[in-house]
């Protein structure tokens, strides 16, 4: 039998992808909005470890700024210098349970908020760290995981979001460059263009009429419109 030569075989691993943006008081969910999986993985038999004293440890929880680079980071990099704590005068970043039981080898974040939004760092982006509890004995032997990189908004602008892709029944500011109550948007309901689908059927029927409507928008604000609208799906 051919043992592994790894000096540090056993990884934590995010199992889930968390969405490109989250807001703050928010419970943190994955894309499909489904509780963030975390697992112990043997790189050895490229399985997850379900059975002895390692599938059932302590995992804890952290902040980290998303500049790292995703194929050349270290422990030490990751949690020492990368790990991101609230700003003067704010509540703890993140908030909610962040010590996480392993069960065979998985374990999940059921109750994580943030506080803050990631705008004030240089790469305006977020990541999630897990790392086992630093009292075990196994803290130096499982590699610690990283999630993808996030952004968090205020809650306050999770209201004025777009969709991607949007649905023909989605009010026609959920699209790029037309912002809820402004200009182009007042302009769209004066033509009874209230929808996605109004948009998408004015786009396909009279062009050159829905670019006066926009005012004639600059060439690259037009394409940022109508390539967001194209991309919503015909069935709704």
């Amino acid at each position: 039998r051919i043992r592994c030569s790894e000096s540090r075989s056993l990884q934590l691993r995010f199992h889930s992808v968390l969405p490109q943006t989250l807001f703050t008081g928010t419970r943190v969910l994955s894309d499909d909005k489904s509780p963030v999986k975390i697992v112990l993985y043997d790189t050895c038999s490229k399985k997850i470890v379900t059975s002895g004293p390692l599938s059932s440890l302590k995992v804890i929880i952290v902040v980290l700024d998303a500049d790292i680079d995703d194929k050349d980071w270290t422990a030490k990099q990751l949690f020492d210098s990368k790990t991101v704590k609230n700003r003067d005068g704010k509540r703890p970043l993140l908030t909610g349970e962040l010590a996480i039981s392993l069960h065979e080898g998985v374990g999940y974040i059921t109750d994580a908020s943030f506080t803050d939004n990631s705008s004030w760092l240089r790469s305006g982006k977020f990541r999630l760290g897990a790392k086992v509890l630093s009292t075990c004995n196994e803290a130096n032997v499982i590699s610690e995981a990283m999630s993808n990189p996030f952004r968090v908004k205020d809650q306050r602008g999770e209201y004025y979001q777009k969709h991607y892709p949007p649905s023909l029944n989605d009010e026609v500011w959920r699209l790029d460059k037309i912002a809820k109550d402004g200009v182009h948007h007042k302009r769209l309901k004066q033509f009874g263009i209230l929808t996605v689908g109004d948009f998408l059927k004015f786009l396909a029927t009279n062009k050159t009429e829905l670019q006066n409507i926009l005012c004639n928008p600059s060439k690259k604000t037009w394409d940022m419109i109508t390539e967001h609208a194209l991309t919503c799906p015909l069935d709704g």
